[in-house]
């Protein structure tokens, strides 16, 4: 029973952090929509956005809806948001103005991220409790 209770608490943390990237275009101009949950926008996200050789043309960031909008003059590009503590997600998108993309954080990467700080924590809790242990008396 603690186990399952354990997985359902973990799946459900996984899925609270994960960042989500949505991406339009019209008229050369990408809209930007990141957030974490329907009701939880990515405020104040860094976007940078890189052409297909890598370098980097523009950045911008979201407003507090999770929005942001930049005019570009090149087809294809990658879009990358941060959301700050590890939170990051990545989108090659061609402007088209025909279709949306959305992408998110694969879940087997949102567990992983999640059992990381699992193990920290544990680390961070057994070295002081390896500290702090009582050592017994010297024999005399």
């Amino acid at each position: 029973m603690r186990t399952a209770f354990l997985i359902v608490a973990l799946a459900v943390c996984a899925f609270a952090h994960r960042l989500n990237l949505f991406v339009t275009d019209e008229n050369g101009t990408i809209y930007i929509h990141s957030y974490f949950t329907k009701s939880a926008p990515c405020k104040g996200c860094a976007v940078t956005i890189f052409d297909p050789s890598g370098a980097k043309i523009a950045r911008a960031q979201t407003d507090d809806e999770g929005k942001a909008a930049i005019a570009l003059k090149t087809n294809a590009v990658t879009l990358r948001a941060d959301g700050g503590m590890g939170h990051q997600a990545e989108i090659d998108y061609e402007l088209t103005g025909e279709f949306a993309q959305e992408v998110e954080t694969p879940l087997w990467l949102s567990l992983a991220k999640g059992a990381l700080g699992l193990a920290i924590i544990a680390l961070f809790f057994g070295a002081l409790w390896f500290i702090k242990r009582k050592k017994p008396p010297p024999n005399a």
